[in-house]
This record gives C-alpha cells, structure tokens and sequence, in this order.
C-alpha cells in the first residue's frame, strides 16, 4: 500500500513545473507514510556527504549542478523517462536565458506527448505556445474552411502556413480544446483553464500577442483596427483600482462575447498598464519599480 502511494506519486512528476515543489511534496509523503524517513537518509541513499545540501536545494538556497542531479535522480529512483523530464525540469527552473528556458519546456513537452496519464490542463499548456492557435481555434469553429488546412490559414492575418494550421488543429483535438464530429469542429469549453499553465509559457504567450498587435497596427488601416494610449500619473492605489476597472471590463467583454452571434470574424484585444517611472521609497530598502 506504502509502496503503492510512492509510486502514485512519482506518476504526478509530469505535472509540475517546479521541482523544489516536487522535491518538498515528495520528501513531505515519505514522512507521513514513514516517521523516520528524514533527508539526512535521503542525502545517504543519494551519495551526499552531508544532509544539508538537500535542505538548501529544496529552499532555494542551492542550485542543482550536472553531478548533483544525478545524486538526487539516484536517490529518488527514478527510470529513464522521469530521468529525462526531471533534468529538463531542473534545467528549465534554473535557466536565466530565456531562450533556454524555451529549449528545455520544449524537451518536456515533447517527453509528456507520450505520457497518457498528464492532467488534460497540463497538456493544453501547448495551447500558449504559439501565437496563432487562439486564432484557429475561433476560425476552426466559426468559418466555413471545407476541412482544408490551406484555406484555414489563409484566414489568419498575417497569415501562416496550411501545415502549422494542420499542426495547430492536431494539438487541440488532442487535448480536448477541440471537438471533431463529422467535419464540423466545436469548443470543449468556452474558456481555456489556464490555473495550470507556467507563468513563464503565459509570459511568453502575452509577449508574442503584444508584439503581433504592433505589426498588425503598423499594416493595417485605421479604420480597420483601434488603438489608444494613455499616459498619466497617480498614486499607488489610483493605479490598482484601474486595473481593477480592466479586470471588470474584461469580465463584461468576455459575456458580451459568448451572448454574441456566431461569427467567422476573429478580433484581438489587449490589456496593458504598467509603471514608467522609478519611484524611490523613504524606508532606505532601494528602488521599487
């Protein structure tokens, strides 16, 4: 039964984006199955001279180096699959560039395609992965495209190719963002849950978006498309409760839209408001941006 939890446990690895959290949930479930379970074993079985190391790690205190990895993949006993997305894992939570960190949540995208078991709202992380795929998904439904790729992302402006159309469509009737009957395409949910997905993918995903705004606003008409700025100064709390007054506008646009009738148009709407300025505290602790 012990046993049996253990190995229960080590199936969930796949789920998480931070392995400090799964090294603390793991150390935290051998204690409750058994009391004398401490680190300072662990650290033994995984070939640590001394016990604190582990400690560090699990704090954040520490980083994982190529041999020390090793120690604790030996220690957690883990097979070669685990092994591999626990190094990307390691390597992702400690990467500073991001093109790094790109590289390794690729490799463990890549390792969970072929994991039956990942939470469905893990696998629709691969829906922040690009740009485009929000905007299939409304055109996948919405417009009459006769089941041909080509002209699905000929509809996309700017306009992407039919295999990334293909690919996108693929990815989503995989995780069950998409249903397929017959030749028609509907939504599993209205909303994508996005509790799960990693802060850095979702950064990534706002960062292509506002980028993808600027290239659009620059190409199109203006009487096409709306665009407005403002530029001000306020207090600290002026400036949460207007991006409270966003959260709400937001909350409202979002029940205009599932109240609106069905359209093959696909619009795009961003949100931003942020410091521009450097403001320097009176308690002597530095800059607060």
């Amino acid at each position: 039964m012990q046993k049996d939890k253990i190995e229960k446990f080590m199936e969930s690895l796949y789920g998480y984006d931070d392995y400090r959290s799964f090294l603390k949930d793991y150390f935290k479930l051998q204690k409750e199955i058994k009391t004398s379970f401490t680190q300072r074993y662990f650290a033994q079985k995984a070939g640590f001279s001394s016990h604190t190391f582990c400690n560090y790690v699990v704090n954040g205190k520490r980083n994982l180096s190529t041999k020390t990895l090793r120690k604790f993949v030996l220690g957690l006993k883990l097979d070669k699959v685990k092994s591999d997305f626990f190094e990307n894992l390691v390597n992702f939570n400690q990467a500073d560039d991001q093109n790094e960190k790109e590289y390794y949540f690729a490799e463990m995208q890549k390792i969970k395609k072929n994991i039956k078991f990942v939470p469905i709202t893990q696998k629709q992380s691969s829906f922040y992965e690009k740009w485009y795929y929000p905007v299939v998904r409304e055109l996948a439904v919405n417009s009459d495209w006769n089941s041909s790729f080509k002209e699905l992302a000929s509809m996309v402006y700017p306009e992407i190719t039919a295999t990334e159309a293909e690919e996108a469509v693929k990815m989503m009737l995989d995780t069950s963002i998409l249903i397929k009957q017959g030749e028609n395409y509907s939504f599993a949910q209205n909303h994508i849950e996005d509790t799960l997905v990693p802060a850095f993918l979702k950064k990534k995903a706002r960062r292509e978006v506002f980028q993808r705004g600027v290239e659009v606003l620059d190409q199109m008409s203006p009487d096409k498309r709306f665009a407005a700025y403002s530029t001000f100064s306020a207090d600290r709390e002026t400036y949460e409760q207007i991006n409270n007054l966003f959260l709400e506008y937001r909350q409202k646009m979002n029940e205009l839209i599932v109240n609106s009738k069905q359209s093959s148009e696909v619009f795009q709407m961003t949100f931003g408001n942020f410091p521009l300025s450097r403001v320097k505290e009176n308690n002597n602790m530095g800059e607060n941006i």
